[in-house]
């Protein structure tokens, strides 16, 4: 089977306009080994895989595809709207996403190259889906979703994923993926609503020292909590952001924000859990 494989394509839950959606055995140093999906316009998929040029260059070539039909792959996503998404606003990130459309098959495998593929992960030692490398899993149809979502299960892994649009859809991603949060005051709505939360607060919230809610978590990846810690922790190793009810906090880690944290306002700033404890350091 192919690194990369097309499972389905069709009209954008938000826009009707046309997206793909890739699966591939992949992952990186932060995440660990995950069966990655990437949702993307047709469009920007098609000018990825027209451009031969070196494969360093492909980030940039989706990045600028993808500017006129955001909108497609990503709905009302904050992050989107701010810029701060560390990847769909990210030349270098965005290689990742871009690499996978790059080597998909042209041909739509459909439910069968999906139940392929998760046999493989399965085979292979992958415990986890990710939802999604770019793009926003609210863009997939409900029906196509609940197939996906489906053989997941039945596969034995789990999801790794964030959904921004938790206020006006995407009920049937509820205990599959994370709603994702700006602030406390959304972590407790998104809570009340039986959403599990992953909490990306900016660098200024944290200023000076930080408390963190009684039921919440610091992700033992961030770089906050390797600060204290010392350990190298990887999203599968960790597991929280499976859906389940819990609420995980971690610094905003978007384009700009690492030379934010390195600015002496913020640099050293603690970070406790609701007990005192010391849980990390900007």
């Amino acid at each position: 089977m192919a690194h990369s494989i097309t499972i389905w394509t069709g009209p954008s839950a938000y826009t009707s306009n046309p997206i793909t959606v890739t699966a591939a055995l992949g992952g990186n140093t932060g995440t660990g080994r995950v069966i990655d999906l990437t949702i993307a316009p047709v469009a920007v998929a098609e000018a990825v895989r027209a451009f031969d040029g070196p494969g360093g260059q492909r980030g940039g070539v989706y990045v600028k595809a993808l500017r006129d039909s955001i909108d497609d792959a990503c709905g009302g996503c904050t992050h989107k709207v701010n810029g701060s998404c560390y990847v769909q606003h990210n030349v270098r990130s965005a290689g990742q996403p871009a690499k996978h459309l790059a080597m998909a098959t042209p041909t739509v495998n459909g439910r069968e190259g999906w139940q392929a593929i998760l046999r493989m992960g399965k085979l292979s030692g992958f415990n986890f889906v990710r939802g999604a490398v770019a793009g926003s899993s609210g863009a997939i149809p409900a029906d196509v979703w609940a197939w996906i979502a489906d053989d997941v299960r039945a596969a034995g892994l789990k999801f790794l994923g964030y959904f921004e649009d938790w206020r006006s859809s995407g009920e049937h991603l509820k205990g599959l993926h994370m709603a994702s949060v700006q602030s406390r005051a959304s972590a407790r709505k998104a809570r009340a609503l039986g959403w599990g939360v992953f909490a990306s607060l900016p660098v200024q919230a944290f200023a000076g020292g930080y408390t963190l809610p009684e039921d919440a978590t610091l992700c033992p990846k961030s770089a906050e909590a390797k600060n204290v810690h010392g350990l190298p922790v990887t999203c599968t190793a960790c597991g929280l952001c499976d859906g389940g009810e819990r609420t995980v906090f971690v610094v905003q880690h978007g384009p700009g924000d690492a030379a934010r944290k390195r600015s002496r306002k913020f640099k050293g700033s603690p970070i406790y859990n609701h007990a005192g404890d010391l849980v990390g350091t900007i």
